[in-house]
């Protein structure tokens, strides 16, 4: 059995990696802020890292390139990350909240 102190470890790395993945996604979809598709989904955003890698995203209207938000990563177990990401494109845009939703992702 892990110590509290070991969990609360493995936690914080945890956040921090997710931090790190949150600022790579938002520097890689700056460009897309300018673009009159924020407020919708985009599709078949392609990863830099891995070009087999999609995923759809949602940036809310007012979004500015300073601003901290939350951000929602989306896995549907047959890859629909459209699909999927629409289930919550409203409440993201009405709280504010990024939306990251899987292609690539099977169970």
């Amino acid at each position: 059995m892990k110590s509290t102190a070991g969990l609360r470890h493995i936690r914080i790395g945890l956040v921090a990696t997710v931090s790190r993945a949150m600022s790579l996604v938002v520097l890689a979809a700056l460009p897309l802020l300018a673009d009159p598709s924020s407020g919708t989904l985009i599709e078949n955003v392609v990863t830099q890292a891995d070009p087999g890698q999609t995923y759809t995203l949602f940036l809310p209207a007012d979004l500015d390139p300073t601003d901290r938000r939350p951000l929602l990563l989306v896995f549907d177990p047959r890859g629909r990350g459209t699909f999927a990401a629409e289930i919550f494109r409203e409440a993201a845009g009405e709280f504010g909240w990024i939306l990251m939703s899987s292609n690539g992702t099977r169970s």
